[in-house]
């Protein structure tokens, strides 16, 4: 008999491994999804109450419903829809932003074989951000990826290459982008130690995201398995060269 298939890139599995390390990460609460519930009837009938009460219960614990507040599933935020999904401004969003978050992972990640799990309500983080971009005003921020293997760091770049950024808020959003670009740089030192020591909580290789705040403080947002990872082809978003 086969064991359960573990997917490695549900926060499920990788956050708890990342919570208690010395590196920031946004206080986060886990909803975990029964496996038996038939989440694709929710497309069609919506996501049901008792799901929606157990989000607001969760944000007025612990919370204090201190709003806003990020929310995602265990694989994806759907951030390009980011004020119709992942950003919660008050309770009475709740029920509708779910419904589009959830809509988007099975759209998208059913296909694989990649069910819900969960649902998390994060932390809204003040990213350090100089414009917006795409349909729903996603800050696009001071964000970083690196990669690590079996418990060494291999290399780093800049999340946001020009050729992916849409609908830019701002006329000069590229020289906007070199400057952030140019500051993450600089704080290459502080991020790559932060995966660093991920590194060596984790086998195998994996990508490890990360965003810098307004307080000038990182923060761990996102991991995945390396091979389901994008990597950055231009070497200038590099911040040292990388070893492909």
């Amino acid at each position: 008999m086969g064991g359960v298939r573990v997917n490695k890139n549900s926060a499920t599995y990788w956050f708890p491994k990342v919570k208690n390390l010395d590196v920031l990460v946004p206080q986060t609460e886990i909803i975990g999804i029964d496996s038996n519930r038939n989440v694709m009837n929710w497309l069609d009938n919506g996501v049901p109450r008792d799901v929606i009460h157990r989000v607001k219960s969760c944000v007025r614990r612990h919370f204090n419903l201190n709003y806003p507040i990020f929310m995602r599933t265990d694989l994806l935020s759907a951030k390009h829809d980011y004020e119709k999904t992942c950003l919660v401004q008050s309770e009475d969003e709740i029920g509708g932003h779910l419904y589009q978050l959830i809509m988007s992972h099975l759209t998208t990640m059913l296909k694989n074989g990649n069910e819900l799990k969960a649902i998390l309500v994060r932390e809204k983080l003040d990213i350090k951000s100089k414009f917006t971009a795409f349909w729903d005003g996603l800050p696009i921020g001071v964000e970083v990826r690196h990669f690590i293997s079996n418990g060494e760091w291999g290399k780093g770049h800049f999340y946001w290459p020009k050729k992916a950024i849409k609908n830019p808020s701002a006329e000069n959003w590229e020289e906007l982008l070199d400057q952030m670009l140019i500051e993450a740089g600089e704080g290459f030192k502080r991020h790559k130690n932060m995966a660093e020591i991920v590194a060596k909580k984790f086998e195998g290789n994996w990508s490890v995201d990360f965003a810098k705040t307004k307080s000038g403080k990182w923060y761990l947002i996102d991991m995945a398995v390396a091979e389901d990872s994008w990597v950055a082809e231009e070497e200038s978003l590099y911040f040292e060269n990388p070893t492909k």
